[in-house]
């Protein structure tokens, strides 16, 4: 019961931001970790120039950032303060995981199952909230996210995946 309210709490927080913010809200996800066998990695620079494009574009005033690369989302959380952005979540309390300690836990079974599932709920609801979404659609975690946005009626603009189209013609 207690990691539900905390959870509750730290969802309410991020969206009074997010509800309180001027302008859009710019969610990005920046996948690393356990998908670098699966697609290629994508550099910050490429997530900058494609949120820099949004935010021109859209009247972004707030970023929610989230990655299980800690390098990755200080680099994009210090770039969305030079731009003079708002960044209205802290990435420290959403990565689920950790690169190649999160291969060794999942191998060996040593992941507090629970925890790794509700943040990866917090995550994903957290990213939810933003207006527009700039992410990579190898990611189940991005696809989620902005399906959940999507049933809230909150996207003002398509999603920009940095790796794969949304749907694939046949």
């Amino acid at each position: 019961a207690a990691v539900e309210r905390a959870v509750a709490s730290r969802l309410a927080q991020v969206e009074r931001a997010a509800a309180g913010s001027a302008g859009s809200v710019l969610a990005v996800h920046v996948r690393r970790g356990d998908k670098y066998v699966e697609s290629a990695t994508i550099a910050r620079e490429a997530y900058e120039a494609a949120a820099s494009a949004m935010v021109k574009r859209h009247n972004v005033s707030g970023v929610i950032v989230a990655s299980d690369d800690a390098e990755q989302a200080r680099g994009l959380e210090a770039w969305a303060h030079a731009q003079g952005l708002e960044v209205l979540n802290a990435w420290r309390e959403e990565a689920r995981h950790r690169g190649p300690n999160n291969m060794l836990a999942l191998s060996t079974h040593s992941l507090d199952l629970v925890t790794y599932a509700l943040t990866g709920m917090v995550t994903a609801s957290t990213l939810a909230l933003g207006q527009l979404f700039l992410g990579t659609f190898s990611s189940n975690l991005s696809r989620l996210a902005f399906e959940l946005a999507l049933a809230r009626r909150r996207p003002r603009a398509p999603p920009c995946s940095l790796d794969l189209l949304w749907a694939a013609s046949p």
